[in-house]
């Protein structure tokens, strides 16, 4: 009978509960930091997203800037083509002040659109060359905006 015991306590190697605890350990780990990851990407997506517009309105004043303070005149909304031109100067577009049109970061990305605007109604697509609108939406809060859909208007981010 001792020599069964003592057999049995040497014996090499891992009992299938012990290894079922590790591998469960490490599922939890692994789902957790998954998770943290994600949130860093949504969040890396929504940085783009804003640099982006903040790029587009940077370039749709300097090129009013070059058009006699005007815009560009598009409705209803559509998305920016480096061909688009100023409507008092022909040589000037788009592509003078942005080499490339920024792309919305997938997935949950919709592709930035742009609507001219009128003082009267900031919010409204019109056929105007006064103000503009540039559509986009976050997938979570950041820098200070919801998530969901915004618009980007001269100088602002709402």
């Amino acid at each position: 009978m001792f020599k069964f015991l003592s057999v049995r306590m040497h014996r090499k190697g891992f009992t299938l509960i012990e290894l079922l605890v590790v591998i469960a350990i490490i599922g939890i780990l692994a789902t957790v930091v998954l998770g943290a990851l994600n949130s860093a990407r949504q969040r890396a997506r929504d940085a783009k997203r804003i640099s982006d517009i903040k790029s587009i309105q940077l370039s749709l004043e300097l090129f009013a800037d070059s058009c006699s303070g005007a815009y560009l005149s598009k409705t209803p909304a559509a998305v920016l083509a480096l061909t688009d031109f100023c409507a008092t100067d022909a040589a000037v577009t788009i592509s003078d002040f942005l080499p490339t049109i920024p792309t919305n970061s997938t997935p949950g990305g919709v592709p930035y659109t742009y609507c001219s605007a009128t003082f009267a109604a900031p919010g409204t697509c019109a056929a105007s060359t006064e103000s503009f609108i540039i559509d986009f939406s976050l997938e979570q809060p950041t820098a200070g905006l919801t998530a969901g859909a915004h618009t980007a208007r001269p100088n602002q981010l709402l």
